[in-house]
């Protein structure tokens, strides 16, 4: 018995000693990563209404602490062509809920950019891509996000003019007709 725990507290040991090299153990004063957190969404809108492009950023606490502020763009790829729009932003602690939930001296973590876009009476129904670049710091990130285009209330398409089977196609004189 005495053999087994003595083999057992070896190996526990050469592990200990051996196992994982002391630069690739994490350490508490590594920074976090760099990336930026964004989350775009783009609403529907009807020819002739707005489209809501809106972004979600999660600010890390390194950058919320020094009080940087993303700044957020966004291109609307309409059938027309493409439009492009700077979105407004404001904190999570501006919504009209006092503090937002966070203590008083908390960093705002998350800041949200929202804009309308106007949408022609004559654009084309369907799906719109919408990128929203989101800049904080010194890196961007660019989000890519759909919309939909709906047609106009109200707008009747005519129905297709079906040619009558029985009388033939007109190859000469069709004006007289």
């Amino acid at each position: 018995m005495r053999s087994v725990v003595r083999i057992v507290l070896l190996g526990l040991l050469a592990t200990a000693v051996v196992g994982v090299p002391a630069a690739a153990a994490p350490r508490w004063w590594d920074p976090p990563a760099r990336s930026i957190a964004a989350h775009a969404w783009a609403g529907s809108a009807r020819q002739g209404g707005t489209l809501l492009v809106a972004v979600e950023v999660r600010v890390p606490r390194r950058l919320a602490r020094k009080g940087v502020v993303p700044v957020a763009s966004a291109t609307i790829h309409f059938a027309s062509g493409d439009v492009a729009v700077d979105l407004a932003g404001r904190d999570r602690a501006l919504r009209g809920h006092g503090l937002g939930g966070r203590a008083w001296w908390a960093p705002v973590r998350y800041w949200r950019g929202v804009t309308r876009v106007p949408v022609g009476a004559t654009e084309e129904v369907g799906r719109v891509a919408v990128d929203v670049t989101v800049t904080l710091g010194d890196g961007s990130v660019t989000v890519t996000s759909f919309g939909r285009i709906r047609k106009a209330r109200g707008t009747t398409t005519p129905p297709p003019t079906v040619p009558d089977p029985e009388q033939p196609p007109c190859t000469a004189g069709c004006d007289e007709l």
